[in-house]
């Protein structure tokens, strides 16, 4: 419930110093190592002469925008702060698919997935598609939902 009292951000920094939280800028990590880049560059051209023109691949991908970028790390053991509030200001998260000559349409995941949303999602890509998508493999990465 709203109190509509001014709290000043340098209290509000005390207070949380005071329960040891110390704001941290997110670390940047590479996407992959050396032996993924390895693995990835062994599978590609181990596979470079099949036919890849009838293979449908798909994913889904949610972006998050936060305002500040600052991360608060909270100590090992301790749980989340009472009043916890994300930092994060907007998500969106899409799904679509490509294939050697075409991509469907770009569907916008509005709630939570699971087996039976994902089949919506599935059918609002691709409907518009399936006359020509005949003998086509259908592959997707692990779902991060699943």
């Amino acid at each position: 419930q709203r109190t509509d009292l001014y709290v000043s951000p340098p209290t509000i920094r005390r207070y949380r110093l005071s329960f040891g939280f110390r704001p941290v800028h997110a670390r940047i990590q590479p996407l992959i190592n050396a032996t993924h880049a390895q693995q990835r560059l062994h599978f590609c051209l181990s596979h470079a002469t099949d036919r890849w023109y009838n293979v449908i691949f798909s994913d889904e991908k949610a972006f998050e925008i936060d305002v500040t970028g600052l991360v608060y790390y909270i100590p090992h053991n301790r749980p989340r702060p009472v009043h916890f509030q994300s930092q994060v200001q907007y998500r969106a998260a899409v799904f679509g698919a490509v294939w050697y000559q075409g991509r469907s349409n770009l569907v916008f995941i509005r709630n939570r997935t699971n087996t039976t949303t994902y089949v919506q999602y599935l059918e609002d890509a691709l409907n518009s598609h399936l006359r020509r998508l005949t003998e086509y493999y259908f592959i997707h990465d692990r779902p991060t939902w699943a």
